[in-house]
């Protein structure tokens, strides 16, 4: 049989190898990092639980029936304020809780801020943007309760949890009826720890997803024919060559 020198990846060879016959030769390696690839392009699923709208309007709701029907006798008060900031998870003031108490405020409260809060909830907010950014093929929303799947290619728009309070800041600049400003601060320190996630990171439907995709890649053949020079003298040899001057070798 014909003798030749198999030559390691990385190695230069000292002389031109010619296949002494035709063959074709499966690289398991180049189609597992070509599923891997694959698997990596596509989107992160995440699914939208709407039940925190419901708990939203209840907790607001509650604020406010608390809020109103306290007695106005300074003892009252302190043990209101008490209350909200324990609720609320941060200091309330005499003039955060006069804020809370007008009509006007309320009334943007319920009219403006409760319907904008529920919207974004129901578009969905994460607990932290950085999950969705890395999805540079956008996220499959998948709806808990339809279980429908919306593909939403451009992740720029999804809020967080952090960030869902600045969008009705600018949203009221963009209106023509605008809050005074400490009412509008009134407002989001009643909302802003009141929101919670309603977009959930589903590792297991991504991981799924990728795996499904990635069978459907074909394996990598080479196919050489006899006579074809595999490798030149002078040339570095590299892990697929290496692959082809195995087979050869072992069909001798």
């Amino acid at each position: 049989p014909m003798q030749f020198r198999v030559f390691m990846a990385g190695e230069v060879a000292d002389s031109d190898v010619v296949a002494h016959r035709s063959l074709t030769v499966e690289d398991t390696e180049a189609a597992k990092i070509k599923r891997n690839q694959v698997a990596m392009l596509q989107p992160t699923v995440f699914d939208l639980s709407v039940t925190e709208i419901a708990a939203l309007r209840q907790k607001i709701f509650g604020m406010l029936k608390l809020i109103n029907g306290q007695e106005t006798s300074p003892e009252a008060q302190d043990a209101l304020r008490a209350s909200l900031a324990e609720k609320l998870a941060t200091p309330v003031s005499s003039d955060l809780l006069a804020q809370w108490m007008s009509p006007e405020v309320q009334e943007y409260v319920l009219s403006t801020g409760l319907p904008w809060f529920e919207d974004r909830l129901r578009e969905g907010v994460v607990g932290d943007v950085r999950l969705a950014l890395p999805s540079k093929n956008g996220i499959i929303v998948r709806d808990v309760d339809t279980k429908a799947e919306t593909l939403r290619p451009d992740v720029s728009d999804i809020r967080d949890v952090a960030a869902v309070p600045a969008g009705l800041v600018e949203a009221d600049r963009r209106s023509a009826e605008k809050p005074p400003p400490r009412a509008r601060r009134a407002v989001l320190v009643l909302f802003s720890p009141l929101i919670m996630p309603t977009l959930t990171l589903n590792r297991e439907a991504t991981q799924a997803l990728g795996n499904a995709v990635a069978q459907t890649v074909e394996p990598v053949y080479y196919h050489i024919q006899k006579g074809e020079v595999v490798v030149y003298q002078g040339e570095r040899v590299t892990r697929e060559k290496q692959l082809k001057l195995q087979s050869l070798y072992q069909k001798q």
